[in-house]
């Protein structure tokens, strides 16, 4: 999971994991400071990677099974070409499907301008935007109560825009989002369904806790493995995020349904 969101490196095709899919490496450059009372899910040490240790009892190394390896489409050509560093705002649009009521809320990295307006913590309704300024990083929890473990739509605008859905610290709801119609991450795949009892579950299904959150390459714990390499399972599961959005608008899907 990135919390400074500021790319790296490029490196290596994934090749036996999904086709086409690019390797992200981030580096972690600050602190995450909420302005919605929900405690910094992770402290970044010098080398960027989070200072938790595991939960849970170890696993033995994880696969993507075939059946959830989704092909990789072409990014279209108008949004291919990155903005200039600095270059504008993002509007990411929330469009709700789930059946049961659910929040939002918000944190921003440390120095980072926050949205448009300040929204603050509450109900999220069918369609919501929220727009970010040139210079942000942070993200946006969603669930069925206001908790730092919910999954979340992280993103940036330090650079070229980008984004990405994390279910690196908890799970409550599936969450994807494109760009002019394209997949650029997530997963949505209900997870209380496809993978059963979760043994690290907060309420009634409101969040289950991921044990690999503080084991940088992972792998996948078995309850999120259907997830792997579309969005972010455990910290530095890179291949489910392969590029900036380059775009200034993104649509964000909550709940099962496909672009």
């Amino acid at each position: 999971m990135k919390t400074g969101l500021q790319i790296a490196s490029v490196v290596a095709l994934a090749a036996s994991q999904l086709a086409s899919a690019v390797i992200v490496e981030w580096k972690y450059t600050t602190e995450i400071v909420t302005k919605t009372g929900l405690p910094p899910t992770h402290t970044p040490m010098p080398n960027g990677i989070p200072s938790e240790s595991a939960e849970g009892k170890t696993l033995s190394t994880a696969t993507i099974p075939a059946s959830v390896i989704v092909p990789s489409t072409t990014i279209p050509a108008s949004v291919t070409s990155a903005p200039p560093v600095g270059s504008g705002v993002m509007n990411i649009k929330i469009v709700n499907h789930w059946p049961e009521p659910l929040s939002i809320s918000y944190s921003d990295n440390e120095g980072s301008p926050g949205a448009l307006g300040s929204p603050v913590p509450g109900a999220l309704g069918t369609s919501t935007n929220v727009i970010y300024p040139t210079g942000w990083a942070g993200r946006m929890y969603v669930g069925k109560t206001v908790n730092s473990a919910d999954s979340k739509i992280e993103g940036s605008t330090t650079g070229a825009n980008d984004i990405d859905i994390s279910y690196v610290d908890g799970y409550s709801v599936p969450i994807t989002c494109s760009v002019a119609g394209t997949p650029v991450t997530g997963c949505n795949i209900d997870l209380w369904s496809a993978s059963g009892n979760c043994t690290n579950m907060v309420g009634n299904k409101d969040v289950c806790l991921n044990p690999m959150q503080g084991v940088p390459d992972g792998p996948s714990h078995p309850w999120f493995l259907p997830c792997q390499g579309a969005a972010y399972v455990f910290p530095n599961d890179n291949v489910c995020c392969s590029r900036g959005t380059f775009s200034l608008l993104t649509y964000c899907k909550i709940g099962r349904e496909q672009w």
